[in-house]
């Protein structure tokens, strides 16, 4: 049987074959099944004039083929848990600076009265810390666990990391510090709005400030590095302003963010490519996304029944691969052009 049926909009249309010998084309392909039994097959997902379209094919994938779709959606849930993990840090931050604002602009000063903003920030800042960590941890550990520390990949990130803590004092300060609120408490020891006089829209300015003294006499167990950077800190008579910590500490997470998406582009680029090859042999379409399609024999017959008791689950597969191709791209890893060559 050569015919496809479109499932648009709530409605089934039959394409090549008319209703009035669809049944018996049906019985004839599938003589041994009941109309009760299910048959599953290969479909796609679309939209047609703007409405939701499936196109469902007369042929169900082998178990070698849907190996395939298997194999690229282990890849993409990698991608797309590093894009995750990195918006919940940023959700967190920009969570924390909007608060930042509605203080400043005057939009909190009542709750200020009865600590709820200070709260606020102790709140968002304990977010951002372990939201950064569960990152960097997750992606070090997934590299340990696929790859082993004597990959190249693991090598990699541990030497570009590495670095960056060294150069960075607001990234590893930023790093131990979110263990020393587990262990110790909050970290914030002053709040203060001050109230401005220019034309500005800012009804007050604030500053949210660690003490390194109190950091030093919490007795948490600092690394030595921390401990020399919060002495030096303590003996010029300076507060640490957590705003700009958390400016500084976000630049160095993204170049991680670049580090983390570089390595998992070239650890899986080739074998995407393998894979790209082996699925346009079964479709062709980048735009539509690819679904195992099951509905019953009596549907078929009877041009789809409104699609009532079917049901689908989709496939990672070619849109999918040129969703990461397109990142990639965009962050230099790969050039599409030279592949579309």
């Amino acid at each position: 049987m050569d015919a496809l049926q479109i499932y648009t909009n709530g409605e089934y249309q039959l394409k090549k074959n008319d209703q009035s010998n669809m049944a018996k084309k049906i019985d004839e392909f599938y003589p041994d099944l009941k109309d009760s039994d299910e048959i599953e097959s290969f479909a796609l997902l679309g939209y047609e004039e703007g409405r939701p379209a499936i196109t469902v094919s007369d042929f169900n994938l082998t178990n070698d083929e849907k190996k395939i779709f298997s194999e690229v959606s282990n890849i993409y849930t990698g991608f797309n848990t590093i894009k995750k993990l990195y918006y919940m840090y940023q959700r967190d931050l920009e969570q924390f600076n909007s608060h930042f604002n509605d203080v400043e602009e005057g939009k909190v000063m009542k709750k200020l009265n009865d600590h709820t903003a200070q709260h606020d920030f102790d709140r968002f800042l304990v977010h951002i810390l372990s939201s950064s960590r569960l990152f960097i941890t997750y992606f070090e550990n997934s590299l340990i666990r696929e790859y082993g520390k004597d990959s190249w990949q693991f090598k990699k990130w541990d030497k570009l990391t590495s670095k960056i803590y060294d150069t960075y004092f607001e990234y590893r300060f930023s790093y131990h510090l979110r263990n020393y609120t587990q262990h110790r408490g909050l970290p914030i020891s002053t709040i203060t709005t001050t109230l401005t006089d220019d034309d500005s829209q800012r009804f007050c300015t604030c500053e949210i400030m660690l003490n390194a003294q109190n950091l030093l006499d919490s007795n948490y167990n600092w690394k030595k590095i921390i401990r020399d950077d919060l002495n030096e800190i303590k003996n010029n008579n300076e507060n640490i302003d957590l705003v700009e910590l958390l400016n500084s500490h976000e630049e160095s997470m993204n170049i991680i963010y670049d580090i983390a998406n570089e390595i998992f582009a070239f650890s899986h680029y080739e074998k995407l490519a393998r894979l790209e090859k082996k699925l346009r042999k079964i479709y062709s379409s980048t735009s539509k996304e690819a679904l195992i399609y099951k509905t019953t024999k009596y549907n078929l017959k009877n041009n789809g029944n409104n699609g009532i008791g079917d049901s689908w689950k989709p496939l990672d597969g070619l849109k999918e691969i040129l969703e990461m191709y397109l990142v990639w791209d965009k962050r230099g890893y790969i050039n599409l052009n030279l592949i579309a060559e």
